[in-house]
This record gives C-alpha cells, sequence and structure tokens, in this order.
C-alpha cells in the first residue's frame, strides 16, 4: 500500500487510500454486522407488510363472495317461497270461481 505524502497528494488518491483502509478494517466488519441486521429488519417489516394486505385481501373476497352467496340464496328462497304462496292462492281462489261458471 502506498503512502502519500500530505502536500503531493491529490484528492483523489486520498480518497482511494481512504476507501482502501476503510475495506481492511475492524470498521468494516461492524458495518457489515450492522447491514445484515437491517437488512434482515427490512425483510421482516416487507414480509409484514405484504402478510398484512394479502390477508386484508383475501379477507374482502371471502366477506364478498360470502354476502353475494347468502344474497343470491336469500333472494331465491324468497323468490319461490312468493311464487307458490301466489300460485297456490290464485288455484285456490280462482279454480272454484271459474268451475262454478
Amino acid at each position: 500500500m502506498a503512502t502519500y505524502v500530505k502536500d503531493r497528494a491529490s484528492p483523489i488518491e486520498i480518497t482511494r487510500f481512504s476507501v482502501t483502509s476503510l475495506l481492511h478494517s475492524p470498521l468494516r466488519r461492524r458495518l457489515l454486522v450492522i447491514d445484515n441486521i437491517l437488512l434482515a429488519e427490512l425483510s421482516f417489516v416487507v414480509a409484514y407488510i405484504i402478510s398484512q394486505s394479502v390477508s386484508q385481501s383475501v379477507s374482502q373476497s371471502v366477506s364478498q363472495s360470502v354476502s353475494q352467496s347468502v344474497s343470491q340464496s336469500v333472494s331465491q328462497s324468497v323468490s319461490q317461497s312468493v311464487s307458490q304462496s301466489v300460485s297456490q292462492s290464485v288455484s285456490q281462489s280462482v279454480c272454484p270461481s271459474v268451475r262454478k261458471l
């Protein structure tokens, strides 16, 4: 590794020397540990956000599906019940009147 005299070294050489010495220092190891911790925390946050988003999406989808299914079922049931009731009522009240004529 080259040693530079302070008044002769250009800013680029000083920067190069600083970066090279940083790569071999104990500080680099500490920075890598901090990097790994931050990456793990970031991964956890991203996973949590994705999980919440998927959970909310599934919940809305299931809710809409159940709501539509119940609505259709109730609608069909009421429609059939009313139709049968009206049909029986008409059959019982109109048919005897028509027979008499």
